[in-house]
């Protein structure tokens, strides 16, 4: 980070320090500091369909429950959230991953040409947009890779006026994930089973190569709204699905004033994997550093997701958790994976689609799952650099 600017949960304001030399100049969350509270996920209210006091109706039974009930609450989604995710085709899927990354380039391109072309097939055989879209076009007779810069690009906003056109599957075989956009409107994204149990066994492969194990105990630093305000007061803040023996912490009460709730917490719930979002862990870490409070465990493995993992926050979370930070890419729309590899480069998973970037950078992906809503050759509005080198951990694919 740069002087001027922030990284943080609390950074509204500008901040007048310099993050990246945090243990000499931060004044995080001190008298004097202007840094202000947001909300991490970028999400606006009123993007769901809302009734009385802007909650729908399983939100407002869930906010009248005691605080044990709601966690019977997430229990429950979490099982049937277990039963969408970890079915038949996650553990075969997952089963043919060591074979698949240890391909060499020539081959893992090879592989990446049929899954291209199949998709494409797919998309244009299964979905009316498509089918005009490429009107004309033979996807069996793609012949390379760069044969595909010659099909259109889409936006989010050409996805999200056509979607209705876009989707293969109907909303009641579907699993639907939501997703923002440059106007505030939610986007309802459509995944087959198969696709999200393919995701799942992508990211659970990802995390063992660093120990991470079900079962574990995890603590999750996500955007879902847990905690009602009537709840506020007694500084529980946190939720736990103990079918996956998960603990939610909110991130819309993450300010300094209770810090202290958090780090007592996590203290006596000892998480061996910790995940969510970046800001939200560097902003534990921080406070444990300015506090003179501690953490009195370490974990396995450590998750930063949803935002960039700068260096100086690869930093702090390594010496306050003891642990180096994985990072990962993927987004809510059902881009091809960008995996940290244990020599600490990150890789473009080939066989989970195609990322190419144009002259400014920006990522243009096509998405091998996302069966469900076709993504192909779609501007996702993230920046990418591909690099040329090699790596020396045996994964013989692009270096991001």
């Amino acid at each position: 980070m740069k002087r001027g600017t922030s990284n943080s949960i609390y950074g509204n304001a500008t901040c007048t320090t310099n993050c990246v030399n945090w243990r000499k100049a931060c004044t995080w969350g001190q008298p004097g500091c202007r840094w202000v509270p947001r909300n991490p996920t970028g999400v606006r209210a009123g993007s769901r369909k809302r009734g009385v006091n802007g909650l729908t109706l399983s939100e407002r039974i869930y906010s009248l429950l005691p605080a044990w009930a709601q966690d019977v609450a997430v229990t429950a989604m979490g099982a049937r959230l277990a039963l969408q995710r970890y079915g038949a085709e996650y553990w075969r899927y997952k089963k043919r991953l060591p074979g698949i990354y240890s391909l060499p380039l020539d081959n893992a391109l090879s592989l990446q040409l049929d899954l291209l072309r199949n998709f494409l097939m797919f998309a244009k055989r299964s979905s009316p947009f498509y089918a005009e879209l490429y009107k004309g076009f033979d996807p069996s007779s793609l012949q390379s890779l760069a044969a595909l810069k010659d099909l259109p690009t889409i936006d989010k906003e050409t996805l999200r006026r056509n979607v209705e056109r876009i989707y293969t599957v109907p909303r009641l075989l579907a699993i639907e994930g939501h997703t923002g956009g440059t106007t505030g409107k939610s986007l309802v994204v459509r995944f087959t089973r198969k696709d999200i149990q393919r995701r799942m066994a992508e990211l659970d492969y990802f995390r063992e190569r660093f120990g991470a194990r079900h079962g574990m105990r995890r603590a999750t630093f996500s955007g879902k709204h847990l905690i009602p305000d009537k709840d506020e007061r007694k500084r529980i803040f946190w939720r736990t699905n103990r079918m996956l023996n998960q603990r939610f912490y909110s991130t819309f009460h993450l300010s300094w004033a209770n810090m202290d709730a958090y780090v007592a917490n996590l203290n006596s719930y000892r998480p061996e994997i910790i995940d969510g979002f970046t800001s939200c862990i560097v902003d534990i870490c921080k406070y444990v550093v300015n506090s003179g409070n501690s953490l009195q465990f370490r974990p396995v493995a450590v998750f930063p997701t949803s935002e960039p993992l700068f260096p100086g926050q690869r930093q702090i979370i390594r010496e306050v958790l003891g642990v180096e930070p994985r990072d990962q890419y993927a987004s809510s729309e059902g881009a091809p994976f960008i995996f940290e590899c244990p020599e600490g480069s990150l890789h473009y998973a080939l066989h989970t689609g195609i990322i190419e970037t144009d002259a400014d950078g920006e990522a243009i992906v096509t998405s091998f799952t996302t069966h469900g809503t076709p993504l192909i050759r779609y501007r996702i509005g993230d920046r990418i650099t591909l690099g040329n080198r090699r790596c020396g951990c045996g994964w013989d694919t692009p270096v991001v």
